[in-house]
């Protein structure tokens, strides 16, 4: 073994140390086009509720904002989302902004494209979005085996896939196994990375049906895959590039908000840059509740 070699248990320098600590790296938010606009997202407080009005006047009329989206508009002029499973194929295939009601805690109502991130802020905080809370379940076994709310009313059901995997020869497995493990329900904990960087994209379209997207994605080809059929737009008409990725990004899904990028950028006749902070799903916009004897507003 030569003196250079290293056993088990020895660290091994890395490296790409040395470029990221001097400031040499190159993340999404380090990222812009020219004459580009900044997306921000109206996100619903509740999780769940019936979307009974968006007024999107007071944010259309602040200066700098170029466009704002909303659900019904984007779902209606730029068509929908692929599925996300079987059922909801043969059922309700979804769009990038909510549409008629939100479904979680966050789902996007809205995307702001303005001149800055802080004026896409501001604007956001003017949309008016008046909601009519629905009952929840916050329990997976809830949701699948009781009269709980069913979110996506067209599937008839909260059960979004169910498969059995099946290999090898099951039989002779457990006739010759030594011991047999049975379990009637194996449950799995909620779990989520946390990345030092957020999501974010910085998205350009021409009328010729040529996509730019800086993305920080590792395998830039599986959001080609999933991205172009949902704009009908074949994968060989998009051009990604990935840089330095500041974390895992298991828990990401770039399909919905990169498709609301691309409205912003259809709408607002520029490129939009999108890039997420660690409490964007929280709101902060004007809504409005309606309930059976009431209604209150909140700021």
């Amino acid at each position: 073994m030569s003196g250079s070699s290293r056993g088990p248990g020895q660290s091994i320098p890395r490296k790409e140390d040395g470029r990221l600590v001097q400031g040499e790296g190159s993340f999404i938010d380090d990222l812009g086009l020219h004459g580009q606009g900044y997306a921000w997202f109206v996100r619903s407080p509740y999780a769940h509720a019936r979307i009974v009005s968006v007024d999107t006047s007071a944010a259309v009329a602040l200066e700098g904002v170029y466009a704002v989206l909303t659900g019904e508009g984007e779902g209606d002029v730029r068509g929908s989302l692929l599925p996300d499973c079987p059922r909801r194929r043969r059922s309700d295939r979804g769009v990038a902004l909510a549409v008629d009601k939100v479904r979680y805690q966050g789902d996007a109502v809205a995307v702001v494209l303005a001149d800055s991130r802080d004026t896409a802020r501001d604007a956001a905080e003017l949309v008016e979005v008046e909601y009519e809370p629905l009952a929840v379940v916050v329990d997976g076994v809830e949701a699948v085996e009781h009269a709980a709310p069913v979110l996506h009313e067209k599937a008839g059901t909260n059960v979004a896939w169910h498969g059995v995997y099946d290999y090898g020869d099951i039989d002779f497995a457990l006739e010759h196994a030594d011991h047999v493990v049975k379990i009637d329900r194996l449950h799995f904990h909620r779990f989520s990375s946390t990345p030092l960087e957020c999501n974010g994209a910085v998205v350009d379209w021409t009328r010729k049906w040529r996509h730019r997207r800086e993305v920080e994605h590792p395998d830039a080809d599986v959001p080609a895959m999933v991205i172009g059929p949902s704009l009908a737009s074949q994968s060989t008409s998009f051009h990604f590039r990935s840089r330095d990725i500041g974390g895992p990004r298991e828990q990401d899904r770039l399909l919905p908000p990169d498709r609301r990028a691309r409205a912003a950028v259809e709408e607002g006749g520029r490129p939009a840059k999108w890039t997420e902070y660690r409490t964007s799903t929280c709101c902060h916009q004007r809504t409005a509740t309606s309930e059976p004897s009431s209604t209150s507003r909140s700021r």
